[in-house]
């Protein structure tokens, strides 16, 4: 699921960490980096960026994103990918 998160296009995924999978946001574009970072994106290989969530981050995420008006930006980005 694509969204935007604090002004950041992100992909909702999971991370795994100590052999767990976490839910996390994947970035794909910000205006600036900036913005990525006031996001609390990090860098945790080598270009990819993540923002590891907490439960209730997470919950907050699909709310935002379930009433994102982003069909015509998700189309457009899944056409380019």
């Amino acid at each position: 699921m694509k969204g935007r998160y604090k002004g950041v296009l992100c992909k909702l995924g999971t991370y795994r960490i100590r052999g767990e999978d976490k839910p996390a946001l994947y970035y794909l574009d910000s205006p600036n980096q900036e913005m990525m970072f006031k996001a609390g994106f990090n860098e945790v290989h080598y270009g990819l960026w993540v923002k590891i969530l907490t439960d209730k981050e997470y919950e907050e995420i699909i709310d935002i994103f379930n009433d994102s008006e982003l069909p015509s930006i998700i189309g457009y980005v899944n056409d380019v990918e």
